[in-house]
């Protein structure tokens, strides 16, 4: 195979490897978020979701938390009822259930500000 001046000057210039390259490619082609958790949520209701990680299948790298709903409620104590049932059933320790979206707690640092949906502890 014959290559060309910049497709050998890309070839020895690329500082990353086939695995890195593998792995930016399923980066970018795995959705690690179930887009039916938004539409539950844009009709008001409760999701119970089903999270563990997410794994490249060339590399068998984490590439994130893979979120997948599972189902709906239109209250968020049945949800969370379920999710608890659900999680004293699971044997693995990297997947777990929970309920969205995420309760909304008061920021402990700012006393002005209103309460606020997060994800992560406030540090």
């Amino acid at each position: 195979m014959t290559m060309n001046i910049q497709e050998r000057e890309e070839l020895d210039y690329d500082p990353r490897s086939d695995a890195e390259n593998a792995f930016a490619q399923s980066r970018m082609e795995t959705t690690l978020v179930d887009p039916e958790i938004a539409k539950a949520l844009d009709r008001g209701m409760v999701a119970l979701v089903h999270c563990g990680p997410a794994y490249c299948p060339s590399t068998d790298a984490i590439l994130g938390e893979r979120v997948v709903m599972v189902q709906e409620y239109p209250e968020r104590e049945a949800a969370e009822l379920q999710a608890n049932r659900f999680n004293e059933e699971e044997e693995c320790d990297e997947y777990y259930y929970d309920v969205r979206p995420k309760v909304k707690v008061p920021y402990p640092f700012n006393p002005r500000s209103e309460t606020i949906v997060t994800d992560e502890p406030p540090f």
